[in-house]
Parts: C-alpha cells; sequence; structure tokens
C-alpha cells in the first residue's frame, strides 16, 4: 500500500486562495494544518477538515514510498503538474494543461539534480580588457562579505530538516512555492523582514540560502540564478529592477516567458547583469 503526507493544500474563500502548510513536531507530521493569512478557527484544520472542504485542493503532497515530494507547477521528466487529487488509495496528478488523464505519482520522476561543484580557480596574467580569475573571486568575496555583514534571515515555519536536500532544488521550490506561501522573518527577534509574495533581491536570496546551506557561496548562488535556474523554470522565472527599493529583483510570475529586463541599470551593489554574468 502507498503511502504520502499531504504538504499543503488551498482553499478559496470569497475568491481569495489562503494556503494551509501541514505542521510538524520534529519530524512527525501532527495532521494538523495552518494558514497565516486567516485567523481564528478557520486559521486551524485537520486532514479531515480538508477532505470535507468545498473549494479546496492539494498544493503538495510527499510519496513517502519514496521520499519525493511534488508540487503544483513543479516540472517533472514527464510534464508539468497541474493538479493533484487523491483516488481509490493512491495519490494522481494531471500533467501539463492538454492532457485529461489523470497519472499516478508514484511513476513521476523529478528532474536530475546538478550537483554543485566548488573549485579553487588559479591565478592567471591579468589582460587589459579581461580581469583575471584570482580579481574575479575577489570581487565576489568582497561583495559576499557585505552581505554575510546584514541581519540574519530565514523562512517563517520552515525548519532546515523540512526543506531540499541540495541548493539547486531548494532554490527552484523557493520561487515557485516558499516565496509564494511564506513570509521571511529575522533569525534574531522573529520579526517578519518581508512579506509573502514579494521580489526577492540578490541580498536577501543569499542569506536565505546561507541559514539553510551554511556553506554555500555567493558565486554557487549566482551560478544558480544566472545559468541553472532559467534552464530548469522554463517558464515564468524573471529578474528585473525594482525602481521603489532600487535593487535588482528574482521572482516567479506563473504564464509569463523568462525574461531578465533592465539590463542596463545598475543594481544595488553598483553592477550590471553582465558583470555577473562574465565572471560566472
Amino acid at each position: 500500500m502507498r503511502n504520502y503526507h499531504i504538504l499543503s493544500f488551498t482553499r478559496v474563500i470569497a475568491g481569495v486562495v489562503h494556503v494551509y502548510n501541514a505542521q510538524r513536531t520534529g519530524n512527525e507530521y501532527t495532521g494538523m494544518y495552518n494558514c497565516t493569512t486567516l485567523i481564528g478557527a478557520e486559521a486551524n484544520k485537520i486532514t479531515t477538515d480538508f477532505i470535507c472542504m468545498p473549494n479546496s485542493a492539494i498544493r503538495s503532497i510527499k510519496d513517502n514510498n519514496r521520499n519525493l515530494e511534488f508540487s503544483i507547477r513543479e516540472v517533472t521528466t514527464q510534464g508539468t503538474i497541474n493538479s493533484i487529487r487523491l483516488n481509490n488509495r493512491r495519490a494522481e496528478v494531471l500533467l501539463n494543461a492538454a492532457r485529461t488523464v489523470y497519472t499516478d505519482i508514484g511513476t513521476l520522476t523529478k528532474l536530475p539534480v546538478t550537483p554543485v561543484v566548488r573549485t579553487t580557480a588559479a591565478a592567471t596574467t591579468p589582460v587589459t580588457t579581461t580581469p583575471s580569475r584570482s580579481q574575479i573571486v575577489s570581487d565576489f568575496t568582497t561583495l559576499e562579505a557585505k552581505i554575510v555583514a546584514t541581519r540574519d534571515i530565514r523562512l517563517e515555519k520552515t525548519l532546515k530538516a523540512s526543506i531540499p536536500t541540495t541548493l539547486q532544488e531548494f532554490l527552484v521550490k523557493f520561487f515557485k512555492t516558499y516565496n509564494e506561501e511564506k513570509n521571511t522573518i529575522y533569525v534574531d527577534d522573529k520579526t517578519v523582514q518581508t512579506t509573502m509574495g514579494r521580489r526577492r533581491s540578490l541580498g536577501d536570496i543569499f542569506k536565505i540560502c546561507k541559514y539553510y546551506f551554511p556553506t554555500c557561496t555567493l558565486q554557487e548562488v549566482l551560478v544558480l540564478l544566472y545559468k541553472t535556474l532559467p534552464s530548469l523554470i522554463t517558464d515564468g522565472f524573471r529578474q528585473s529592477y525594482c525602481s521603489i527599493i532600487r535593487k535588482k529583483v528574482w521572482y516567479y510570475e506563473e504564464g509569463a516567458a523568462n525574461a531578465v529586463l533592465n539590463t542596463g541599470i545598475n543594481d544595488e551593489y553598483g553592477n550590471r547583469v553582465e558583470w555577473y554574468t562574465s565572471k560566472l
């Protein structure tokens, strides 16, 4: 018999979509779900409530038999997940908008993960037009130190034990799920730093990665942002300049094309897109 855990579900109330996330004690699921956008009794439900509530749908689910998690809008080797349902003691997914036949979630395969390999670049002789490799590392090291010096932040109600095991998988889930559902809070006093659904700056992204993956470097995160993620998230992964906060921001916009906008504007660190891409 297959075994699953519903990790989150959505509920539509008066036209507004609310997200309920499974609550855990340590590594054990409690059977309770909590919604941060509702108050009172409506903010807390149990599994049977979800099954009986109208206008509700599974948002993410864990296949305990294979220890794999799948979410709405996630891209698998078989296609993009558009909906998840429970049917006759098994979980099924509807892949791609054009299909009408559901697929057993037990047959889904995740996209292969490309590991981040850390290398120490050897110094080369500087030339007039191209910076040396040692200078590139120095540039990133200086910028990383500047970001690290800011206050530590993390995702609200998200334990390290509950996230994907690789930085690449974490960032994919961050843009497509976590950032849409969870506030970001300061580690020292747990006050809200940024509310859910906001576009995120390089500083924020790196600090969040650094909390969950303490050994990661800024260069690793930049490679993922500029090179790896645009090929994994094939639609809606975008970056632009926000004139309100005056920072370069990354975000996921469902249904939109991938895009790199405002490339001619310096970011908050005085650099343009080509400054980063030329060094990766």
